[in-house]
């Protein structure tokens, strides 16, 4: 769609590139970052406790099987949250590299 609104403004960008493999890797890791972010929003909702205390709280979330309209997405984030919470600061060095290498091109 944008390579005919250019062409019809009489832009030419050449051949459509495939998107580089390591931007797959870069979205799962994205996504993951975000569930984190979400989860200590609306499942924790308490930024002053540690991280052990929120992901004892996300663990209790799971073990009283959640409630309310969006009680699976939640029970989904706070599995998510017990998982990925340790290693949020490697993910995010992970991030940050693959970045690097679209930034040397």
């Amino acid at each position: 769609m944008a390579k005919c609104f250019l062409a019809f403004q009489g832009y030419d960008i050449g051949d459509i590139k495939p998107i580089p493999a390591y931007m797959d890797e870069w979205r799962e890791k994205t996504v993951i970052l975000r569930g984190i972010h979400a989860a200590e929003h609306m499942v924790i909702s308490d930024y002053s406790l540690s991280v052990d205390e929120r992901i004892e709280k996300a663990h209790r979330y799971l073990e009283s099987g959640g409630e309310g309209p969006h009680r699976e997405y939640f029970l989904l984030l706070s599995e998510r949250y017990i998982k990925y919470k340790p290693i949020q600061k490697q993910l995010v060095k992970e991030i940050d590299e693959l970045m690097e290498i679209d930034f040397k091109k």
